[in-house]
């Protein structure tokens, strides 16, 4: 009976023990939050999806940087569905000089905010690299082609294919970016379904070399399209456009030993080798790795979700392999700090009009004309707006190095110069007489003249305000008139103006970030005088963040910095706006403590239990 006794005791305490891990494993259930799928589905936002840069390892990084589900959150190519709504079936002249006549679905190179709007940055390779190239093989529906070019506001189709076509070869085709740029293109699909694209890029150093990246494949899903395995058929790689409808088999994702050469010298359709191995233009190899996953297939309509960072991980980016990988820097930490106000501070929010907090006002300084000169003569630039110390403050994003900064927009004068020269087309006639001279900053970038764009992505604008900001051209002084309007229907011509005088205001929509043109009519210096106003949702952030009072009669502020868990200042990265804190891993490690404690002591009763029975 003892020994009976003894095995029921030692039952229940297993079933305790049972129940207690069960409880512990509910609660971790309930405290963290589901993991999130690793497939994202993007039909709208602005999407970056060929992002290249340097890696660490010497190579260089084939990703997509998406502001959609944050601001610059990265992906591995296979990790995304990329829908092309129905929405985006567009009606095509056929004196348009682009393919697709009578219809086609268009991914305009100006935003529509109710679509994707895919382009491409190179910025992020630095000063090392002087451009790029990206190597495009696909399948698709049957007779489905896909095409890409640039229209300047007022000019013909540009190509921005090596081999001066507007539409890609499903057996390759390659686009050019001979400068270091962020681009946007118009895109054309003309029939819907499923199309697999394999991509490489090429980055020319400032020797001449070249580094490849490892191949990835993108899934763009077109229309009220099946996806890829329930299609009809699909185009004979080598077909051209109009020549038949031979199909062939879909293509498939890295890793189809089909379709995949396997191995360390995979081979490109232009002959040059990725993978493991890659020859630069000198001779000399480069090493990268090919790691990617395969991305799940999502229909056209469904919402887009959450997934997983890139978080520029190797195994994702393709980026090459160190033998000794070097020693990863402190991390930088979001943390909340409390000091003393400057005098000069204090002064400011004694003086500042009570409701100007939401509305920051800027001068921007602009040199045009066959003399001018200026700091900001080239590159990519954004007039934006924050929060500082509880106020809203103008910001100039400068994309010129990277990291980009965001700087006091008055301490640049952009240089607007012999590349921005044109002739007045009649569509400008709401700003003078057709055929005189004009200088133009044009709606896709242009080598030679600064790229200056408008962006409401800062993140702190999310949880302190609608996210839109009002812009209002407050003033203009200089020798001739300033238009700003965005392109019309597939980049060309006149659309929606902004700014046309004094008084003009313009509401840009939440995280967004966009390129109007800016018309010159004369040469000479111009200071534009622009203010962007806020509409607060959180009222704290415009106070409580700003010059208050504390418990002794003081004057300080508070506000986030970062630090090192060793205590050091740092750089916060763009992104970082929450406060270090413990996180899912650190209650789980606590969670783990309790249950081994909780455990050990179910133990130890159960083990007197049983001395007591012994006796």
């Amino acid at each position: 009976m003892r020994h009976s006794h003894t095995f029921t005791r030692r039952r229940g305490v297993k079933a305790l023990a049972a129940a207690a891990l069960l409880s512990v494993v509910a609660s971790l259930s309930n405290a963290m939050p589901s993991p999130a799928s690793d497939t994202l589905t993007l039909d709208h936002g602005h999407v970056d999806i060929f992002h290249l840069s340097a890696a660490s390892s010497g190579g260089i990084d084939l990703d997509v940087k998406e502001d959609v589900t944050g601001a610059g959150v990265r992906h591995a190519p296979e990790d995304v569905t990329f829908v092309v709504k129905e929405a985006a079936r567009t009606a095509i002249p056929s004196d348009a000089g682009v393919p697709g006549a009578p219809e086609a679905y268009v991914l305009p190179q100006k935003q529509d905010f109710n679509l994707l709007w895919p382009g491409w940055d190179i910025l992020a390779l630095g000063d090392s690299y002087t451009g790029a190239n990206f190597d495009i093989s696909y399948s698709g529906p049957q007779g489905g082609r896909i095409a890409a070019w640039m229209t300047p506001a007022f000019g013909a189709p540009q190509s921005v294919l090596t081999d001066k076509s507007l539409a890609l070869d499903p057996a390759g085709s390659t686009i050019e970016q001979p400068y270091l740029a962020h681009a946007h293109v118009n895109w054309l699909f003309t029939h819907a379904g499923t199309y697999m694209l394999k991509v490489t890029a090429r980055a020319t150093r400032t020797d001449g070399s070249q580094v490849h990246s490892t191949p990835h494949t993108y899934t763009i899903v077109v229309g009220h399209a099946q996806p890829a395995s329930d299609s009809q058929g699909t185009d004979e790689p080598g077909s051209k456009p109009g020549e038949g409808e031979a199909a062939t088999t879909p293509a498939t994702p890295e890793g189809d030993e089909s379709t995949s050469p396997a191995g360390d010298d995979a081979q490109t359709g232009d002959g040059t080798q990725t993978g493991d191995s890659t020859q630069s233009g000198d001779g000399t190899q480069t090493e990268s790795s090919s790691q990617t996953g395969t991305g799940s297939q999502a229909q056209p309509d469904s919402p887009a979700a959450v997934s997983k960072p890139h978080a520029d991980s190797p195994a994702h980016n393709g980026s090459a392999a160190q033998p000794t990988p070097k020693a990863e820097p402190e991390k930088c930490i979001a943390t909340e700090i409390t000091r003393p106000a400057t005098e000069a501070e204090i002064a400011q929010a004694q003086s500042a009009p009570h409701g100007d907090s939401t509305v920051a006002t800027t001068t921007l300084h602009f040199s045009v004309g066959p003399n001018a000169s200026g700091d900001a003569t080239d590159g990519h630039f954004d007039l934006g707006v924050g929060i500082s110390n509880g106020r809203a403050v103008a910001l100039l994003k400068d994309d010129r190095s990277q990291p980009a900064s965001w700087v006091n927009p008055s301490s640049l004068t952009f240089a607007v110069g012999g590349a921005a020269y044109l002739k007045a087309p009649s569509a400008l006639s709401f700003l003078t007489t057709a055929g005189t001279p004009v200088w133009m900053i044009g709606s896709t970038q242009q080598h030679g003249v600064p790229w200056l764009g408008m962006n409401s992505q800062r993140p702190e604008l999310s949880g302190a305000t609608t996210g839109q900001v009002r812009w209002t051209l407050e003033d203009v002084q200089g020798p001739g008139r300033l238009g700003v309007f965005f392109s019309g229907g597939l980049g060309g011509g006149v659309g929606e103006k902004i700014f046309t005088a004094p008084g003009d205001s313009f509401t840009l929509p939440a995280n967004t970030h966009a390129h109007p043109n800016w018309v010159f009519t004369a040469p000479g210096h111009y200071s534009v005088t622009i203010s962007q106003t806020l509409t607060p949702t959180n009222a704290a952030a415009f106070a409580a963040s700003g010059v208050h009072v504390d418990e002794n009669g003081q004057h300080v502020v508070t506000e986030i910095v970062g630090r090192t868990p060793s205590g050091k200042a740092c750089e916060l990265p763009e992104n970082a706006t929450s406060l270090a804190s413990t996180g899912a891993n650190s209650f789980l490690a606590l969670a783990g403590l309790v249950l081994i404690a909780g455990l050990a002591g179910l133990g130890m009763h159960h083990a007197a239990r049983r001395t007591r029975c012994d006796r």
